[in-house]
């Protein structure tokens, strides 16, 4: 009876891992109004003048054990995704102004978004007008 619970528990282990609660955006389900909004982005540092749309964020998950390169070339790799994730999400939302993007690495794997490891980058997707 204990192994089974331990097969069933590991079993709803790994099936909770399969959702990810941070939505990952393809390029190719964009139209090309979005795309043209994301490559014109802009990053705002000084957010006077401009209204949030909203927070947007971005997550490059590492579903492998080893990335390949140098730890310091696949933490920019994985950042600079992560920041493409998050621009995207901004420009659907008919922007081309975000606020400078946050992130967080995590170098422990996580059940939550499935990964060995992730960066998760936030930013605010931004309207030119008044607060």
């Amino acid at each position: 009876m204990n192994v089974r619970r331990l097969v069933l528990s590991i079993v709803a282990a790994a099936l909770a891992g399969c959702a990810s609660p941070t939505d990952i955006k393809d390029f190719y389900d964009a139209d090309s109004e979005t795309l043209q909004r994301f490559v014109d982005m802009k990053v705002v540092d000084n957010t006077n003048g401009f209204t949030s749309l909203g927070t947007v964020t971005g997550l490059y998950c590492h579903k492998g054990i080893y990335g390949g390169q140098s730890q310091e070339i696949d933490h920019l790799l994985a950042e600079f995704d992560a920041v493409d994730q998050a621009k995207l999400k901004a420009a659907a939302r008919g922007t081309e102004y975000m606020s400078r993007p946050l992130c967080e690495h995590k170098d422990k794997g996580t059940f939550t978004n499935n990964c060995f490891s992730m960066v998760i980058c936030t930013t605010d997707a931004l309207t030119k007008g008044a607060k």
